[in-house]
Formats: C-alpha cells, structure tokens, sequence
C-alpha cells in the first residue's frame, strides 16, 4: 500500500494500488470487506458510517443497562460495539484526522460509562479503567501489534498450491 503522511494511499490515475492490484476509485465511496474509502482516502465516510452504528448499538445498550449485569453489559459492549469500532483499525486508524480520533475515544467512553453506570462527571481514564480497558488509541496499538506478530509467522503452506496432485481442490484450467 502506498502512503503518505494525511492519507493511506496516493491518486494513481483514478485508482487506489493496493500491493500489485489496482482498484478504480471514482467520485463515491468505495466499500472493501467493510472498509469505506472515500475519494479522497481520509475515511471520513468511514468513521461516520461506524459512529453512527456504533451509536444506535451504544443507546439501545444504555437502556437495557439497568436490567443487566455489568458482565453481560460488557459482552454485548465487546461484540456489537469494540468489534465493529475496531475493525481494520490497524489500516485506518493512524490515517484518519485527530478529530475523527477524538470522536472514537468519547464512543468508546460512552461504553464504559454503559457498562459502569458512571456519573458524567468522572474522568474519563477512570471510567474506561474501571470498566476494565484503557484507550481507543491503545486497543487499536495493541491491536496492530498482534497482526503484525502473527503476519510475521505466516509460513507458505500447500494447501496455497496450484498443483492438484499436492492441492485437490485447485482445477486446472
């Protein structure tokens, strides 16, 4: 992927490159396995489409939370709501603007303030610690740490083979 400073990947003719393919990028979002890249690669259309699903999510869980242990509340916190503010983050993440990051930081305060049933007074590093994580910002680290460990030991196996007498399911042409 080719990047710069403000965006993940340069103008080339139209087309977003990434590794040795090229995707024609036009004048609307491009939607990849998820990942929402605008024209102009700052995944703007990304961030607002995740916040407001993240948001629907978080307010039907602040009505439920009463009825909830704080377990339960952190379940539904983890799997409809942290896995879909952090999907891909580790591609987008550090591309996107300090405002759209600030933006993920209060999602996920509100979270923890969910799963809590904190008072809106508190600081928000001890409301997230008290509902037992740390920072957006280091979610998505610790994050791209363990893809980039587990990319690192990824060994060519044969099942990746195109010969049928070592992989049956690869037909020749």
């Amino acid at each position: 992927i080719v990047t710069d400073s403000n965006r993940i990947v340069k103008r080339r003719h139209g087309s977003v490159q990434i590794g040795k393919i090229k995707v024609p990028v036009g004048h609307t979002p491009l939607r990849i396995l998820g990942l929402i890249i605008d024209p102009k690669r700052t995944f703007a259309a990304h961030v607002g489409t995740v916040m407001n699903e993240c948001n629907s999510v978080l307010g039907r869980l602040s009505d439920l939370a009463p009825y909830l242990h704080p377990h339960e509340k952190r379940q539904i916190y983890e799997s409809a709501v942290l896995s879909r503010l952090s999907y891909a983050a580790p591609l987008w993440w550090h591309h996107t603007s300090e405002c759209h990051r600030l933006r993920f930081e209060r999602l996920h305060r509100r979270g923890c303030v969910a799963i809590t049933r904190a008072v809106a007074s508190c600081r928000s590093v001890d409301v997230v610690a008290e509902a037992g994580y740390r920072s957006f910002d280091h979610h998505v680290s610790r994050q791209s740490i363990m893809v980039n460990a587990k990319a690192l030991t990824l060994t060519p196996t044969p099942s990746w083979s195109t010969n049928p007498q070592v992989n049956p399911l690869f037909l020749s042409p």
